[in-house]
């Protein structure tokens, strides 16, 4: 089989006609191979797969394309992934097409803006400099600004469609009830059914027993002087995020700096001091940084298409 013909080989195999196959072209105690080797051992295995599929399952309709490959290569889960993307054009030329991201947060239209802009940075770093302990120290330079209350109102601004569906469930849906507050208080501002309705959560008890009793519009929001409940966005839209971009990094300490962040965001919107403020803002970064966990892995991506029979 194909692990005979490349020993090295880790394959995912596709399990439909318009999926694709991730290969991991070697083990983990060996040598990564180059970008160019991994396209040189994805047209092998190609070659390979192509052929078993004509001579052996009889499809002659299935054929496998070596697209591209991914150095360094970050995958989260299922379906989750990020990776910094090469392709080889007809001349066998490799061409650097950046950053590419599938699943994760900063692709969906509804992601705070502010997780957005975290991602995006840390992302960055992990890619082109892969360093996971630079890229940890500029999460911790985010989570400084947002603590001490620098981070742009608009960057907390949520916003999702109002379907005809949901528009009448107030007391359950977010979007439904700031826009039921929005025609109440000044109406004809309302949005319509399938318009986007915007919101920002603020301040209220810790315990509330349902999220939209702290969404607020954002106009709203500003003409009464209310304050964003920042530790509310950090336990619900930031840190889930950002844990599981630095899951695979067992060195850097995630779980104890996120307890940290929410106690200090806890005693700010208490209006309690601490000293754990001091504890974040002056800690030094992590030990010296050792070898990225991320770039240990390659992957070719093989795209198995349907081709017409002529």
């Amino acid at each position: 089989g194909l692990t005979d013909l490349l020993p090295d080989a880790v394959v995912a195999v596709p399990a439909s006609a318009d999926a694709a196959a991730a290969v991991r072209f070697f083990r983990p105690a060996r040598r990564p191979p180059t970008v160019a080797e991994s396209f040189t051992l994805g047209d092998e295995a190609v070659d390979y797969v192509n052929e078993h599929f004509k001579a052996v399952l009889g499809l002659e309709f299935m054929e496998l394309e070596n697209e591209k490959a991914y150095c360094p290569y970050l995958l989260e889960d299922k379906k989750r992934y990020a990776g910094r993307k090469h392709e080889i054009d007809g001349k066998g030329v490799i061409h650097d097409k950046g950053i590419e991201c599938k699943g994760l947060e900063t692709e969906r239209r509804d992601t705070l803006p502010f997780v957005k802009v975290i991602l995006q940075d840390c992302l960055a770093l992990l890619m082109y400099e892969m360093d996971e302990h630079r890229a940890f120290e500029c999460f911790r330079d985010h989570m400084r600004a947002l603590l001490e209350d620098r981070i742009p109102f608009e960057s907390y601004i949520m916003k999702k469609k109002l379907s005809a569906k949901v528009e009448a469930k107030v007391d359950t849906i977010v979007q439904a009830r700031v826009n039921a507050e929005r025609r109440a208080r000044a109406p004809g501002s309302e949005a319509a059914p399938n318009e986007y309705v915007q919101w920002v959560y603020i301040n209220g008890p810790k315990n509330v027993v349902r999220a939209t009793l702290l969404a607020k519009d954002p106009a709203f929001v500003l003409e009464d002087g209310d304050k964003i409940n920042r530790l509310f966005y950090f336990e619900h839209a930031i840190r889930d995020p950002v844990k599981r971009l630095f899951k695979v990094f067992p060195t850097l300490s995630m779980e104890r700096e996120c307890l940290t962040i929410s106690a200090q965001l806890d005693a700010l919107r208490m209006n309690v001091g601490s000293g754990i403020t001091r504890q974040l803002t002056s800690a030094p970064a992590d030990p010296a940084p050792v070898r990225i966990h991320v770039p240990a892995g390659m992957s070719a991506s093989a795209g198995a298409r349907k081709r017409r029979k002529k």
